[in-house]
């Protein structure tokens, strides 16, 4: 049974007073899929970065070997020879930068597979080269993903995670930015055990009702461009016709999981908030948040899993009716009347709402001096022109 922390109903801070912090005592499993690139230049290449010293040459051919030999040349072959060659060794060389990151995970006592199947039970780090690109007609970029392994949440599996993540930025020249496109993907657990429906129920409700305030903890590239994370108004349920409180009103009424499922399957693409992984007997058993960009920062991470895996300690906990109170009562404000330092706030996120409240602050301070910047140096070329 849960417990309920005393709250101070006096209290006028607009994001401790509304609903009383849950405690649960199920312990919640989470997994994190890495996504980033790792730069890498042909031999011979002018490095761009020469002060760099992570490595960049050699690494996409095994140790050794003759790069003549392993590289398909334009003049060595026909056009379609070239083709079907350098398909297969960009496989191979996709394949060659995977085995270094397992390698440097291996060196630090951490069980690395390349293995395919991926459930719930998995216990080792799982490696997966996606693709190589050449994006800046300079370096090629080899997309990696990297798959933790199924843990129970506590400070030593984040540490973990948080140092494979070091490993990686100290040893390559991995890449995660807009350009990159790649994601960090946090699934949530409830161990083998899957999620109750009243944890759904209330979860999708959270979620629904405060979908545009945690909107501003990513970066608006990943909500209008990214194809692989859409928000719920794009469900089944979303392109419904309902209202925003409508909808948050069906929500708290759904009679089963197969209908929730049903109502919050995605119409394009995976949702921000991906249930599939619920569904069938081999599933893993996890929700998946899809919306943050990619990362490789141990800071970011910890704190995106711990809001995460506090989402659904709330969803477990909280009584319906003080949800359904609180998320009625804030269901039609926008961001500027209620944020998401609130809503973290409320949900016991008392670090992460300190943390997400200074970064945004000093995003608009950033902002501010960018746009002061441009405004100077449209003005300095106006004077030129007069002189």
């Amino acid at each position: 049974m849960a417990t309920y922390s005393d709250t101070d109903s006096s209290s006028e801070d607009p994001g401790d007073q509304e609903v009383p912090v849950p405690v649960g005592n199920d312990r919640l499993s989470f997994g994190v899929e890495l996504e980033f690139v790792i730069a890498t230049l042909e031999d011979g290449e002018d490095d761009p970065y020469p002060s760099d010293p992570r490595p960049v040459f050699g690494l996409r051919r095994p140790t050794g070997a003759d790069a003549s030999k392993v590289n398909p040349k334009p003049g060595n072959m026909s056009h379609r020879d070239l083709v079907l060659a350098t398909r297969q060794y960009n496989i191979a060389t996709e394949k060659e930068v995977a085995s270094r990151v397992e390698a440097l995970l291996k060196q630090y006592g951490y069980a690395v597979t390349f293995a395919s199947k991926d459930n719930a039970t998995r216990q080792a780090w799982h490696i997966k080269p996606e693709a190589l690109k050449n994006p800046d007609d300079i370096h090629y970029w080899v997309y990696l993903e990297v798959n933790s392994p199924a843990y129970y949440f506590g400070a030593d599996p984040i540490a973990q995670t948080k140092e494979v993540c070091k490993l990686i930025t100290k040893n390559f020249r991995a890449v995660c930015n807009q350009k990159a496109d790649t994601g960090l993907h946090v699934h949530v657990g409830n161990g083998l055990k899957g999620f109750d429906l009243l944890t759904l129920r209330n979860a999708m409700a959270l979620l629904w009702t405060f979908e545009k305030q945690f909107d501003e903890l990513h970066p608006k590239w990943r909500k209008d461009v990214d194809s692989y994370s859409d928000n719920l108004r794009t469900s089944v349920l979303g392109k419904s016709g309902l209202s925003d409180r409508e909808g948050l009103e069906y929500i708290l009424e759904i009679a089963s999981t197969k209908q929730l499922f049903k109502d919050f399957a995605q119409t394009n693409s995976k949702l921000n908030y991906n249930l599939s992984n619920l569904r069938g007997d081999e599933a893993k058993k996890t929700i998946e948040f899809r919306q943050h960009e990619g990362t490789l920062s141990p800071t970011s991470i910890e704190n995106w899993i711990k809001v995460c895996v506090g989402i659904l300690e709330f969803a477990s906990a909280v009584k319906e009716n003080d949800l359904e109170t609180w998320a009625k009562e804030n269901i039609d404000k926008d961001i500027d009347e209620y944020d998401v330092v609130q809503v973290l706030c409320v949900l016991g996120l008392y670090d992460q709402a300190v943390f997400y409240g200074l970064r945004m602050e000093q995003e608009k301070i950033d902002a501010a001096q960018a746009a002061a910047d441009a405004y100077e140096d449209e003005l300095a070329k106006g004077f030129a022109g007069l002189f």
